[in-house]
């Protein structure tokens, strides 16, 4: 028998990672995990109040390479967004832009 992991999880996961930073105020360090695959993924873990985003699923299916892109993607959105450091993404709600 085998659980539920991956991309059926990214919408459920981000809505408990804003849920809690919302019950807390932002006082508990939160690891937003659940279907994070792409550098949109980890954003919006940030965003919703993530301090640390960590990857399982996709490591297994796309290997080391993935967090190269991710990081890429990340570095790219702030970038975007005049941002200096990834701790401004962290509970802002800013949506995910690469362009």
């Amino acid at each position: 028998m085998g659980g539920l992991s991956g991309a059926p999880l990214t919408i459920r996961s981000t809505e408990v990672v804003r849920f809690i930073r919302q019950q807390t105020q932002g006082q508990v360090p939160i690891i937003g995990v659940g279907g994070v695959f792409t550098a949109k993924d980890a954003w919006e873990k940030l965003a919703a109040g993530a301090s640390l985003v960590q990857v399982y699923t996709g490591w297994t299916y796309e290997g080391p390479w993935m967090v190269n892109r991710i990081l890429k993607g990340l570095l790219q959105a702030l970038q975007i967004y005049e941002l200096r450091h990834i701790n401004e993404v962290v509970g802002s709600d800013l949506p995910y832009r690469d362009r």
